[in-house]
Order: structure tokens, then C-alpha cells, then sequence
């Protein structure tokens, strides 16, 4: 948004491509993983690891959109020289699905949602409209995945892994569609109510179109391929530097444009004697979703077989002026039999 406001010429004509998505499912999966002794009997590696799990997608929404966007200067008032409105005008169209099962549940949020705002309010009729375009699509929606990795023991000293996670598709049978071509006009005079004016507006001209059902909506599961190494330099595991490169939300390629790139490296210390251990990490990753280097530190405590870890990601605020992007808090507690 820095970006687009600091190029932003409200004198004349600007155009923008717009594309949105959103997607929620429920995800049921199995996991099995075992030692490939049979591998190593034949290969030059010490130890080979192997995984798979098998994913059964239950998606609950999905919404698209996309609009050629033309902002452009209107009524000029002669006497202060600044513009009264702006002319926007939108092309494109709208995707709306969901689960046949769950369209009461839908209707049911909201009603909850919409008894918060006046039945004449711009909130109440805009979410009234998106339940009309969800109603069409009234079918079974599903999908399936798979994940596969591999971790390569070469020695006691280096490790090698990969992993290919949610490699499949979703489906939902039917959508709600709407083909749009919508032209507005903004008042400038009352700015503390652009945001209304502009969903009022948008509203009033989406009414006017017809809302059809649309065809078979395929969709990529979130693909995500991953590259990593790690090296124990000493006999014992007290130290460990491991870099990891991954390129994940394949499913971005067709609905936005362009999967995430991820490149991290970090380093992990174990201080400790038999069953009793301190983890200490500390992260460096970059990733081209945040557009920003971030870095992670982490904590533990193992004691024999409960190994408890807490960590924060995400610290942009250490460098001048990034301010924090994104920032995560985790928390891990296993027992280990």
C-alpha cells in the first residue's frame, strides 16, 4: 500500500489490476513413517528415513476475484482547485463456493453476524448478498493430497532432507458467479465515510447483476516443495547449523500469480548431560510473501522424555525502520517414547 500511494497521481488516470482470494477447508490426514534398511544396504548412507501421509480435504469457502480497476479525477471545484469526486470504474468478476452441507451454517453466521448493523446498513445488505452468491453453489465440495519426504543420514555429521507436502487438488463441484462491469462516482466532501461510500456504491451496482452458477472450480491444494542440510560438526549433538530453501503456496501460481520463496539458515545449541538438555536456536529467513529478512529465536527444556520448546518468528522490528511484518509466537510440548 506504501508503494501504490507514493506513485498514486489523483491528477489523472490510474489502472490496477486487483486479484483476491480466500480458501478454508478442514484437513483429515494419516502419517507413516519408517527406517528404509533395505535402501541402505544398497547405497552408500548411513541411515535413510522415509514419510507419507495421505490428506482428505473438506473445503468449507472459497472466494476469488478479479478487476481491471480505472481511478480517475471527476468534478474539478474551480474555486479551492481540488476534485469533489473520482470516477471508478470495475471489470471482472466474482467466484463464490462453498460446501452444499454447510450453506445453513453460512445462513446461520450470518444472521449472528448481521444482527450486529441496522437491516438498512451497507454491512448487512453486502453480507446478505455474498450468502445469495455462496447459495449457488450447493454441492459437495472435497479433495486430496499427498505428502512425500526422505531425511539422508551420509554420516554422523550430515543430513540431508526433502519433502514435497500437499501435493494434490480441490474441487468444488459448482460455484455462484458474477460477471461484473461496475461505474461509480466518490464524493470527496465527506471523507471520514469513503469506505461506506464505496461499498455502498459497489453494492448497488453488484444488485444489477446477475448472479449465475459457474463451472467446475478445480483448485491446486497449497503444494509446497522443501530442500534442507543439516551439519553436526562434533561427535556429540551439542551443536547444529542447518540451512533450509523452500518455494510453497503452489496454489498461488493460478490465483494470484506467484508462489512464496523461502531461504533460512540457523544454528541450535544443546547444552546438557544425559536426560536433562537446554536447546538454544537462533534463525536468519527470508521469504518473498513478506518481502522482508526476519529472525527467529527459540528456547527448550528436556527432561528425558518430555521436551517442551517455546519461539518467536518473525522479528523485522530489530532492523531501523522495517517495523514487524509478521510476527509468531509457538509453543511445543511432546513426549517422546
Amino acid at each position: 500500500f506504501r508503494t501504490i500511494f507514493q506513485k498514486l497521481d489523483l491528477t489523472k488516470e490510474n489502472y490496477y489490476d486487483i486479484k483476491f482470494y480466500a480458501l478454508n477447508y478442514i484437513d483429515f490426514n494419516l502419517s507413516l513413517s519408517t527406517r528404509a534398511k533395505f535402501l541402505e544396504k544398497r547405497l552408500p548412507i548411513e541411515k535413510i528415513f522415509t514419510g507419507m501421509s495421505v490428506h482428505f480435504y473438506l473445503p468449507t469457502l472459497y472466494l476469488r476475484s478479479k478487476a481491471a480497476t480505472r481511478i480517475g479525477p471527476g468534478k474539478l471545484n474551480t474555486s479551492s482547485g481540488f476534485y469533489d469526486s473520482y470516477d471508478i470504474r470495475m471489470r471482472g468478476d466474482l467466484i463464490a463456493a462453498t460446501n452444499g452441507s454447510l450453506t445453513n451454517s453460512y445462513q446461520t453466521s450470518f444472521d449472528l453476524v448481521s444482527s450486529n448493523f441496522d437491516s438498512d446498513s451497507v454491512q448487512h445488505d453486502s453480507l446478505k448478498y455474498l450468502v445469495e452468491v455462496l447459495n449457488y453453489s450447493n454441492t459437495v465440495a472435497f479433495g486430496l493430497g499427498v505428502d512425500l519426504g526422505f531425511i539422508l543420514q551420509f554420516n554422523r555429521f550430515i543430513k540431508l532432507g526433502f519433502a514435497a507436502t500437499d501435493v494434490g487438488f480441490m474441487v468444488f463441484p459448482s460455484a455462484g458467479k458474477v460477471n461484473f462491469d461496475v461505474d461509480f462516482e466518490l464524493e470527496t466532501s465527506n471523507a471520514f465515510n469513503f469506505f461506506d461510500q464505496f461499498i455502498s456504491n459497489l453494492r448497488n451496482d453488484l444488485y444489477n447483476e446477475e448472479i449465475t452458477r459457474g463451472n467446475i472450480e478445480w483448485i491446486m491444494a497449497p503444494t509446497a516443495f522443501r530442500l534442507g542440510v543439516a551439519v553436526t560438526p562434533f561427535k556429540k549433538n551439542i551443536f547444529t547449523w542447518s540451512t533450509d530453501i523452500s518455494i510453497s503456496d503452489m496454489n498461488n501460481i493460478s490465483l494470484i500469480g506467484y508462489p512464496t520463496f523461502n531461504v533460512s539458515t540457523g544454528i541450535e545449541i544443546l547444552p546438557g548431560y544425559n536426560w536433562f538438555a537446554i536447546p538454544l536456536r537462533a534463525a536468519f529467513s527470508y521469504n518473498t510473501q513478506a518481502n522482508f529478512p526476519s529472525f527467529s529465536f527459540g528456547i527448550g527444556l528436556y527432561l528425558g522424555p518430555v521436551e517442551m520448546d517455546i519461539g518467536v518468528k518473525g522479528l523485522e522490528a530489530l532492523i531501523s525502520n522495517f517495523g514487524a511484518k509478521e510476527v509468531c509466537v509457538g509453543a511445543d510440548l511432546k513426549f517422546v517414547f
